[in-house]
């Protein structure tokens, strides 16, 4: 699925949504909170100008690999429980509520830290 001309998009908008397998959203800049949260189909992500990811954007999802080129700031267990997640590029300058960006596995352990 793509989502043109689309910068802002509500806090929980895609909550549990298990038929999203893909996502391109060019234009957007922020995730917000719970976002994706429970998206588990939801696999391959495009998000070029995303500046800010909000809490458990993405908890439970699929998703293994990730770009973050825009990116300056992720929050709390924004990516907790992808337990595909294996690979994250082009993360620059970032900052966190909790002060590191963790990722955590479906037991609550740390699976990598950055």
């Amino acid at each position: 699925m793509t989502l043109t001309y689309c910068k802002k998009i509500g806090e929980s908008a895609f909550k549990n949504c298990r038929s999203i397998v893909s996502l391109a959203i060019p234009d957007l800049e922020i995730v917000p909170d719970f976002c994706f949260e429970g998206c588990s189909s939801l696999s391959a992500l495009a998000m070029t100008e995303v500046k800010s990811i909000g809490r458990r954007a993405f908890y439970n999802t699929n998703i293994n690999t990730i770009s973050l080129i825009s990116v300056t700031e992720i929050n709390a267990e924004a990516f907790a429980n992808c337990n595909e997640l294996k690979y994250v590029y082009n993360l620059k300058q970032y900052s966190s509520s909790s002060g590191r960006w963790m990722l955590y596995d479906s037991n609550g352990n740390v699976q990598n830290e950055i």
